[in-house]
């Protein structure tokens, strides 16, 4: 038994303090690019992600990122759903943002969001959808000039 204490006791750090599994950095080439269009005069974010959740973390290491990520084929009516984005926004930039829920050709729900520059911007809208059937949600960039819609994703509500 004590081989066992001994044993656990010797791993039980390295899991607990293992760093978080990161992902391959980058090129230099896509460093950069990354790099000059943040310090750009570009007006225009990047969406990064974009994703329907359970909800968000409010504190810890994950603070601010989806909780757990909902099958937008299998959502239910009523439920607390959290529209999550994340941008790149140039350092300068005062972006806007729009969300819309669409369900049956007609805008149900509006919400705006100014974004400041940022490497990582991370925002969310907390929903419901009311009705069943399918549903788009669809994020636009609103220009000074015009709107650009950045990506959408079909839901289907139960």
């Amino acid at each position: 038994m004590n081989r066992a204490i001994t044993v656990l006791c010797t791993l039980v750090p390295s899991v607990v303090l293992a760093p978080a599994a990161f992902a391959a950095p980058p090129s230099p080439a896509d460093a950069n690019r990354v790099v000059e269009y943040y310090y750009s005069d570009a007006g225009a974010p990047v969406l990064m992600n974009f994703k329907l959740c359970s909800g968000v973390y409010e504190e810890g290491p994950d603070k601010n990122n989806c909780l757990e990520e909902l099958d937008p084929k299998s959502i239910e009516q009523g439920t607390d759903v959290y529209i999550w984005m994340k941008f790149l926004v140039p350092r300068d930039a005062k972006a806007s943002i729009l969300t819309q829920l669409n369900h049956k050709g007609i805008t149900r729900k509006t919400f705006n969001r100014d974004l400041d520059g940022a490497i990582r911007y991370r925002t969310w809208h907390t929903t419901q959808f009311e009705s069943p059937g399918q549903w788009e949600v669809a994020v636009f960039h609103e220009g000074v000039n015009d709107v650009e819609k950045l990506q959408s994703i079909t839901v289907n509500v139960k």
